[in-house]
């Protein structure tokens, strides 16, 4: 099954408590998240780390030893 939407803040914590039923119906137990976010002006490089990558990688959701952003459209110059 798969599926996209563009979401906000407010849609995104109503659509968890969705998606972790679909996690637990699945037979790998998991669901796979792609994730896009833009800014015009790019999101500062700190933030992102602190208020995103950090708490992620506390997840377990990313490596530890993750390189940075894939693009420049993700972190100011």
């Amino acid at each position: 099954m798969a599926f996209s939407f563009d979401a906000s803040r407010d849609q995104v914590f109503k659509a968890f408590p969705a998606i972790a039923n679909l996690a637990d119906k699945s037979s790998t137990g998991k669901v796979k998240l792609n994730i896009e976010a833009h800014s015009d002006e790019g999101f500062d490089a700190i933030w992102l780390r602190n208020a995103v990558m950090e708490p992620l990688s506390e997840a377990e959701l990313l490596d530890d030893e993750w390189p940075g952003p894939t693009n420049g459209s993700t972190t100011t110059p």
